[in-house]
């Protein structure tokens, strides 16, 4: 049997043959609410499990390949804290532009 790959806007090939805007669209048709549950079974890396998650949709997707599998979760592991990536966030920012500020270059 021959294998197709699929380009995929994550940049992993066959892994993901549905973009984003394809799943949302999707789950819009279908009506899916936070009352809904989404199952995937074959679900690469996982992006119809990211785009139901940042619906506030629960799902689930099984996949089978290992590589596919390390991808999803990495996607789907949302533990950072986000009020501690804005304080880094700031902090670069403050950095770059302090530092623009010394060489002349911002104005």
């Amino acid at each position: 049997m021959r294998q197709m790959t699929v380009p995929s806007m994550t940049g992993i090939g066959s892994y993901s043959p549905f973009p984003p805007h394809l799943v949302g669209d999707y789950l819009n048709r279908f009506g899916a609410t936070a009352d809904t549950r989404v199952f995937d079974p074959f679900c690469g890396i996982d992006m119809p499990v990211v785009e139901c998650k940042k619906r506030g949709i629960p799902s689930v997707g099984i996949e089978i390949n290992p590589v596919a599998q390390f991808a999803g979760a990495v996607k789907t592991d949302w533990m950072p804290d986000p009020d501690g990536l804005l304080a880094h966030a700031d902090e670069v920012a403050g950095i770059a532009l302090d530092t623009f500020h010394a060489q002349g270059n911002y104005g």
